[in-house]
């Protein structure tokens, strides 16, 4: 077992509660060995000692009422924030599905025309649409779509 198993026995033996015999001589053994845990007990041994002074001592009244009311101002604040957070992840997870869906919407119907051209959402021109037909086009135009297409 490593230190940080051994800090619980080590609490207890500070505090005076009784270990086993055999788990009493293991965490002996171990301090013996880890100057790292000795100097954890001498701090856990000076802290029980600190506290056993106030045992004998009267609780304050409204002491309990207080705390228990901080207790309870802090539960509801910390319940707030995570309300909050959900309202945020949610709002943001609709944003995201509305602009997914936008983007979809826009590229299965051809995708957007680039800024300036005469191309409508299925992809042809009005001169081309017009070729399409049959139609006569003058001749200007149709030596610009000739020249264009090379």
């Amino acid at each position: 077992m490593g230190c940080r198993g051994w800090r619980r026995a080590v609490e207890r033996d500070a505090a005076g509660e009784p270990e086993r015999p055999a788990a009493h001589a293991a965490l002996e053994a171990h301090l013996a060995l880890c100057a790292r845990c000795r100097a954890g007990r001498l701090d856990a041994v000076a802290l029980a000692d600190a506290f056993a002074d106030l045992r004998d001592r009267p609780v304050p009244p409204g002491l309990v009422g207080r705390i228990a009311f901080a207790v309870r101002r802090e539960a509801a604040r910390r319940e707030a924030a995570r309300r909050e957070a959900r309202r945020w992840v949610a709002a943001s997870t609709a944003a995201a599905v509305v602009a997914w869906a936008a983007v979809t919407w826009t590229l299965a119907r051809g995708g957007p025309a680039p800024a300036g051209s005469d191309i409508a959402v299925g992809g042809a021109t009005p001169v081309q649409e017009l070729v399409l037909a049959g139609a006569e086009l003058p001749e200007d135009i149709a030596l610009r779509l000739a020249f264009h297409d090379r």
